[in-house]
């Protein structure tokens, strides 16, 4: 059998893989479709009686392509937006089947080369008494990928103040990456992601991916200074405490962050205790 022939198959079984995969894939609770980038509809969700997220203003801001590589459009990315744990929205990402460019899976072939972005706006606003604020982190998933050789692709979440960049790449140990967020952010924010697929000498497919936001309350998680659950004496009364008298980095953190925490950098704990002692 050709090298063309071997290629060949290898691009129809990795398409067959991906879109088996999908099909087993846990989706959002409550999914509902937003139609796609070129043509969204209304996209809101109102989540425990807590907060309501709306996201709207979708643009493709950029799509590129080499080798033969796919140049994207706005008609190729649908929309669907869902419930995540807790109190979290849930913006799901994946290549319409029906979409201008031919497929079911973003992807790059051996040569190849595809590359996309976009924004949107999400705001968020109080569905119950009490008021809701941005919390950490929020989380990028690419929930199905595969590559083969050196092929890579990488989905990047873009929103708000991040205190870094924030990416999910093929190939790592976990599929999704946590956002911290600078604390204080506008109840309106720019979002959105980059999108990079690099077949080199493989191939690469990425399925859906997943933009996850997440708040707090008023009256909710704020004396959960590490975001465990759970309010400790000895964990976020101490991080209190030690934030109040100055103290910062590992001598604000060290020893006094609750097990299940989900803010446990002294970076972390810092925005959000300053998000609650900013007037």
């Amino acid at each position: 059998m050709n090298t063309s022939a071997v290629r060949s198959y290898a691009s129809v079984f990795l398409a067959f893989v991906t879109l088996a995969c999908a099909c087993f894939a846990p989706s959002a609770a409550h999914a509902v479709s937003c139609g796609t980038i070129a043509a969204p509809t209304s996209c809101s969700i109102t989540v425990n009686g807590v907060v309501k997220y709306t996201f709207s203003a979708f643009t493709l801001v950029d799509a590129t392509g080499s080798g033969g590589g796919n140049v994207y459009t706005a008609g190729d990315i649908a929309i669907d937006v869902g419930t995540g744990a807790g109190n979290a929205g849930l913006l799901t990402f994946s290549k319409l089947s029906t979409g201008p460019t031919p497929g079911v899976v973003f992807s790059a072939n051996s040569g190849q080369t595809s590359n996309f972005a976009f924004s949107y706006i999400v705001s968020v606003e109080p569905a119950g008494s009490a008021g809701v604020t941005y919390g950490s982190p929020f989380v990028v998933n690419l929930t199905q990928q595969s590559h083969t050789n050196n092929a890579t692709g990488a989905v990047q979440m873009v929103a708000g103040t991040l205190s870094a960049p924030c990416q999910a790449i093929t190939g790592q140990a976990n599929s999704f990456a946590n956002c911290v967020v600078v604390a204080g952010q506008p109840a309106a924010l720019t979002a959105g992601s980059i999108v990079g697929l690099t077949g080199n000498t493989g191939n690469v497919s990425l399925g859906p991916f997943t933009n996850q936001f997440t708040v707090v309350t008023a009256r909710g998680q704020g004396l959960d200074v590490d975001g465990n659950g759970s309010y400790g004496a000895t964990s976020d009364g101490l991080l209190a405490i030690r934030y109040l008298l100055g103290l910062r980095g590992t001598a604000l953190t060290s020893g006094a962050v609750g097990a299940g925490a989900t803010r446990s950098t002294s970076t972390a704990i810092e925005q959000y205790l300053l998000g609650l002692t900013t007037p």
